[in-house]
């Protein structure tokens, strides 16, 4: 994956909150984010920061990021479509996406 990232760093993401049961999927809110994808280098600023952040979400994982062939992706979102329920979609940038994410 990290290969074909480095190859081709167009992504797209898609963040959905969690199916309820019973409840049709095309509602639920959600946001698709197009952005680049960088690898940052083991050791370097942004590698600490994304050990960071990663580590403190996920504490159990820290033996992973010793790991040699372990990569950290940091994806820059571009533009985004939110869509918070059925019939309400928009286009996001910047702050919105941020807003949207913490959210």
């Amino acid at each position: 994956h990290t290969g074909n990232l480095q190859a081709r760093p167009d992504v797209s993401l898609l963040v959905a909150q969690p199916e309820v049961p019973g409840e049709p999927v095309h509602a639920l809110p959600r946001v698709t984010l197009q952005g680049r994808a960088t690898t940052p280098e083991v050791g370097s600023e942004e590698w600490q920061a994304c050990k960071s952040a990663y580590l403190a979400r996920f504490p159990e994982a820290e033996s992973m990021t010793k790991l040699n062939d372990f990569r950290f992706v940091a994806i820059t979102a571009t533009r985004g479509r939110h869509v918070d329920g059925f019939g309400m979609a928009r286009n996001v940038h910047d702050d919105e996406i941020v807003s949207i994410l913490s959210t």
